[in-house]
């Protein structure tokens, strides 16, 4: 599922220059779960690094561990992120180039307040067969081909389903919203080798709680309610509180 969502969300946390564990846990389903609640390294010891020798120490065991992220990481190669883990960037947030992160087969991993930029031919973060993942007030960057956008590569969330409400969206875009995977044209079916390679995902919208243009939707499935409680930011109020509260810093 390629899911372009060029969107204002409702996410808000409280400003700090320092960001720690406990700032506005999370919520929704990264709460409310069958497994428990979305911790990250809650309960492990905390390190600060300011190296990529240093991180992927840090990150990848399976030792519960918050990690405070200070300065610019150039990865070598990409890393795998083990259970247990919170990232979060420092300051005006710590930034990764050249590689991202692979989130596969772990559970209980955060990371927050991170620049992922220049990646070239693949996801800033790709998450596979995981569980309890909470990832919030990051930038996202494809490195190459400045004038192709931020989500050159991005993408390719198949086969899974999304409920979209209470969102603006804003731009000059020709779809900001599409479930299609790697198709050729765009808008192609799950049926031809030629078109599409992985089968598309579901978006199902609320539509009487979302303000929505350019949309090429190709599935709609029937995850249509929420598992748990919530409220949503009036439709007129969305586009201000995002701009005072989105983006890397605002924690």
């Amino acid at each position: 599922m390629k899911l372009f969502i060029f969107a204002l969300s409702t996410s808000l946390l409280r400003a700090s220059a320092y960001p720690t564990a406990a700032d506005s846990s999370p919520v929704g389903f990264a709460k409310d779960n069958p497994l428990g609640a979305t911790t990250g390294g809650a309960g492990g010891e905390t390190v600060t690094v300011a190296s990529p020798s240093a991180l992927k120490i840090a990150a990848t065991d399976t030792t519960p561990r918050i990690i405070y992220l200070a300065g610019n990481f150039t990865l070598t190669s990409r890393l795998s992120i083990g259970p247990n883990k919170s990232l979060i960037g420092t300051g005006s947030g710590a930034n990764i180039f050249s590689n991202g992160f692979n989130i596969k087969s772990v559970s209980n991993v955060i990371i927050r307040n991170l620049g992922i930029r220049g990646i070239t031919g693949n996801d800033g973060i790709t998450i596979q067969n995981s569980t309890r993942v909470w990832i919030d007030h990051n930038e996202f960057e494809s490195g190459g081909f400045p004038a192709s956008g931020p989500d050159k590569f991005d993408g390719h969330r198949s086969d899974n389903q999304v409920l979209v409400e209470g969102n603006v969206f804003r731009g000059n875009t020709a779809e900001a919203l599409s479930t299609y995977g790697l198709v050729i044209p765009n808008d192609s079916p799950n049926t031809s080798p030629n078109g599409d390679y992985e089968l598309d995902g579901f978006a199902n919208l609320g539509a009487s709680k979302l303000r929505l243009f350019c949309v090429n939707i190709t599935r709609t499935g029937n995850f249509t309610e929420a598992p748990y409680t919530y409220t949503l930011t009036a439709l007129g109020d969305v586009e201000e509180a995002v701009k005072a509260g989105a983006g890397l810093v605002k924690i």
